[in-house]
């Protein structure tokens, strides 16, 4: 999707940034659903911001060099791993979802340093975060399995009389046992 395009000095804001930015040639747009980037082939002349919405839409962005400059590409690399997570939600396998799309997004500038660390940054806390959801989820299980046995544990039984469920030795009658 693209933003309405207007020569450069005039009045164009910046498409509701997360940073407050007036400026930035990458943004996460609010709800992580979305990746502003300038498109930097068009500057001086054109300024025009582009929203993608997939990952893959972002790698190629960076590869068609729409984003320029290592910090930028570093950034919008970051990003797109952000837009990969939301999509990895829906997949089978997370975390294939996730070393899949940073494959992709390192392929569109083997060389590029900022890129690879930040894609490799993302992923790491992509695999901190999906291990401890399965412990959150091997937590859930094991209390729920606790649960169960409490509930199908069968209660001592009851009776009015004080000598419920006593013996002889307790000063109850043989006949109250069960």
């Amino acid at each position: 999707m693209m933003i309405d395009t207007l020569r450069t000095g005039r009045s164009h804001p910046h498409p509701e940034p997360i940073s407050g930015a007036r400026y930035s040639a990458a943004e996460l747009m609010p709800g992580n659903q979305r990746v502003a980037l300038l498109d930097q082939r068009l500057l001086p002349a054109i300024e025009r911001y582009e929203l993608l919405s997939r990952c893959s839409d972002v790698a190629v962005a960076i590869k068609t060099m729409v984003v320029r400059g290592a910090p930028a590409i570093g950034v919008a690399a970051a990003y797109a791993m952000v837009l990969a997570a939301e999509e990895a939600q829906k997949a089978a396998d997370f975390m294939a979802h996730m070393r899949a799309s940073a494959a992709e997004l390192e392929a569109t500038r083997p060389t590029a340093v900022n890129l690879a660390h930040a894609v490799r940054a993302m992923l790491a806390l992509a695999e901190a975060v999906d291990r401890a959801l399965d412990l959150a989820r091997a937590a859930v299980d094991r209390s729920q399995c606790r649960a169960r046995t409490a509930d199908t544990d069968v209660p001592a039984a009851a009776d009015d009389s004080p000598a419920a469920g006593r013996g002889p030795a307790d000063g109850g009658d043989a006949h109250h046992l069960q």
